[in-house]
């Protein structure tokens, strides 16, 4: 497997590369300079956000293919602790910090015109490295009905349930959906 995360590359001259091998199902990271970068790639992944590596990881699963992902954020790996830990993510996370795009609303009109803090991670994870790992799986009628809203497309089953319940365990670690 070749995969090269490339961080900042287009701002800086460092990136991240995962070497071949494989730690656990974790992939380690090695610090690159622009110079190494291969001339061209299979596939180009712009951000590095949970969905960016997902998919790096799946089109890297065929040793054939190069994959490239840009992020323009950090690595993280100085703040490490305050991403890898929830409640450190809750109470001393990076919101207001150059790890976060510090995106704002437009006034809203039900908050007296006030603007309100629309946090977005810019690092390795995206905004899943400033959430707390939260997440909220949708439930099988929206993932029915958005099947059902494709007329029998091409690949409009992949969208029901029982697809994309099969696809969040694979994702998931071993047995931690196997409750519910």
């Amino acid at each position: 497997m070749r995969t090269l995360l490339a961080v900042g590359a287009l701002l800086s001259s460092s990136a991240l590369a995962a070497p071949a091998f494989d730690v656990k199902g974790l992939h380690k990271r090695a610090i690159i300079t622009s110079a190494q970068l291969q001339p061209s790639y299979d596939f180009i992944i712009a951000g590095g956000g949970l969905s960016g590596l997902v998919l790096a990881s799946r089109l890297s699963e065929d040793a054939n293919k190069t994959v490239l992902v840009l992020e323009a954020g950090d690595t993280g790996d100085d703040v490490r602790a305050r991403i890898d830990v929830p409640a450190t993510a809750y109470f001393n996370g990076l919101m207001h910090t150059s790890y976060d795009w510090q995106y704002v609303t437009q006034p809203q009109p039900n908050l007296a015109g006030r603007n309100v803090s629309w946090p977005g991670g810019k690092v390795i994870g995206g905004s899943a490295a400033m959430n707390g790992m939260y997440m909220v799986r949708p439930s099988a009628p929206e993932f029915d009905m958005m099947a059902q809203m494709q007329n029998g497309q091409p690949g409009a089953a992949a969208w029901n349930w029982n697809s994309m319940y099969a696809a969040m365990r694979k994702a998931s670690s071993p047995g931690s959906l196997a409750a519910t």
